[in-house]
């Protein structure tokens, strides 16, 4: 009796849960970031967040909750119940980078996380204050050598824009001092203020600032040319050839989570990316706008877990 019992109540929890997938979402849905607002992951959030609210038929919520190199939305998400309403804004840094730069992580990247799709690649540009007497990438790492005492910003240890410089470091034979802030703005704010030299930033964050000539891009670390800075060399062309770094985003749920919902969250993201309106206010703002299924997008992170493994063993960077 005990048996069919078990089976009973296992049936019933089966079939609510389908009810419950059938019917999602049926309240708000919230997507939690793990940087500060005006960031390049907001940004993406945002813009994304505003077609799915569109085409889900709820309210999607923007819930930044910056610290910790992502470490505090990540775990957050990580440890809420899986029912599709509280979602991860998924990026390279929390997810990929993490587990090279910290030796135990309150989540698992991969084991931890239902993931649904991509949203967009960021790639990264090397960018100075206009007062740094430099105009190519060359001049820079030869003004770093002679000067020895080049600062460069950062949205904080361990964040990618951090692994990425370090990388430029590590290759180019250069040193500069990191200097961390919380978040990309702070951190652009200091570096148009002329407090520091340099960084090493993704295209959304700085392209205002980059036209309106408040700071000078010197290369993207593309293998081609940006579409929002088509006039800009990329590393390869300014003499430093494999040197590409960017960011991805898209959304995680906790693991768990009912097929059926991350289904029709992976509808929502296909479809609002294949939009006119979203994908023209990703590329406005420097981001390549692109949906997968959670399959590959599962495939990329463990790709992108080892490859980010290399490069802080090639600058030098340990788990700490």
């Amino acid at each position: 009796m005990k048996i069919f019992a078990r089976t009973a109540m296992a049936l019933t929890a089966l079939t609510a849960s389908l009810v419950s997938a059938q019917n999602y979402p049926a309240k708000p849905v919230r997507i939690v970031v793990g940087f500060t607002a005006g960031g390049v992951s907001d940004i993406v959030a945002r813009a994304a967040g505003q077609k799915m609210s569109e085409l889900l038929g709820q309210p999607v919520i923007i819930d930044n909750a910056p610290g910790a190199g992502g470490i505090i939305a990540t775990d957050r998400v990580a440890k809420a119940p899986a029912d599709g309403y509280l979602l991860l804004l998924a990026s390279n840094g929390p997810l990929a980078v993490n587990p090279s730069i910290y030796a135990k992580l309150p989540y698992d990247p991969v084991k931890d996380f239902a993931l649904v799709s991509m949203i967009a690649a960021v790639p990264f540009v090397v960018i100075v204050n206009p007062v740094v007497p430099v105009q190519n990438m060359p001049q820079l790492i030869a003004l770093a050598k002679l000067r020895r005492n080049l600062t460069y910003s950062s949205a904080g240890v361990g964040s990618t824009a951090h692994l990425a410089a370090e990388y430029l470091k590590s290759i180019a034979g250069f040193e500069a001092l990191h200097v961390p802030y919380k978040g990309s703005p702070p951190a652009l704010t200091d570096l148009m203020a002329g407090q520091i030299d340099m960084m090493v930033e993704a295209v959304p964050s700085a392209l205002t600032y980059i036209r309106s000539g408040k700071l000078h891009a010197l290369a993207v670390a593309a293998r081609t040319r940006s579409s929002s800075l088509p006039a800009v060399p990329t590393t390869a062309e300014a003499g430093y050839k494999g040197y590409e770094v960017g960011s991805w985003f898209g959304i995680a749920a906790p693991a768990g989570t009912p097929r059926e919902v991350v289904a029709r969250l992976n509808q929502v993201i296909t479809t609002g990316i294949a939009s006119s309106d979203l994908r023209e206010r990703l590329l406005g703002q420097g981001a390549e706008p692109f949906a997968d299924s959670p399959e590959d997008f599962g495939n990329l992170l463990r790709d992108e877990i080892a490859r980010w493994a290399r490069v802080a063993k090639s600058a030098g960077i340990r788990p700490e």
